[in-house]
């Protein structure tokens, strides 16, 4: 699962190469995955997205980060 997170974590990073996170280079990153949430903030996105493979799935956030990466974290539960 960790590699699946990675990827989606890369996407994202991908999208951000210009320092923003526009809400359809999102949409083009998680392809058929929906977010759980997306908090946007004045210089950053964090979106909530649960990953999943086989019968094991996680949420993870990932923030965009003002160096142009994208930081992902396993979260316990998915939140509202």
């Amino acid at each position: 699962m960790l590699l699946a997170a990675e990827r989606l974590r890369t996407r994202l990073e991908t999208a951000d190469a210009d320092g923003t996170l526009t809400d359809r280079e999102i949409t083009e990153a998680l392809g058929h995955v929906r977010a759980h949430s997306v908090d946007r903030g004045e210089d950053r996105a964090v979106l909530v997205v649960q990953v999943a493979a086989s019968s094991w799935a996680q949420c993870y956030s990932y923030t965009e980060l003002s160096t142009g990466t994208v930081q992902a974290r396993a979260l316990e539960e998915c939140g509202g």
